[in-house]
């Protein structure tokens, strides 16, 4: 998640999985949700797309540091499926 401030100077916190896309607009930065949702935002642009770049590397860091698939296991079907 990456921590964001409404026009309004109050701080939220959004899931980077959720974001779309992102305009700058006179006064802030609007952005896109997956589900339709449209934040208008402070944060530039140029700073949301870096926020959301960096935590989605942290995110595969994690991953990669924790294995594969720490939490997947294979259960086979009948016949070997």
């Amino acid at each position: 998640m990456i921590r964001l401030t409404r026009l309004n100077g109050e701080a939220f916190y959004l899931n980077v999985d959720m974001v779309e896309r992102a305009e700058a607009h006179s006064g802030g930065t609007a952005i896109f949700t997956t589900g339709g949702n449209v934040y208008t935002v402070r944060e530039p642009v140029e700073d949301i797309a870096d926020a959301v770049r960096s935590e989605k590397a942290a995110i595969s860091r994690r991953a990669r540091a924790e294995g594969s698939h720490p939490n997947f296991h294979v259960v086979r079907g009948e016949g070997g499926e």
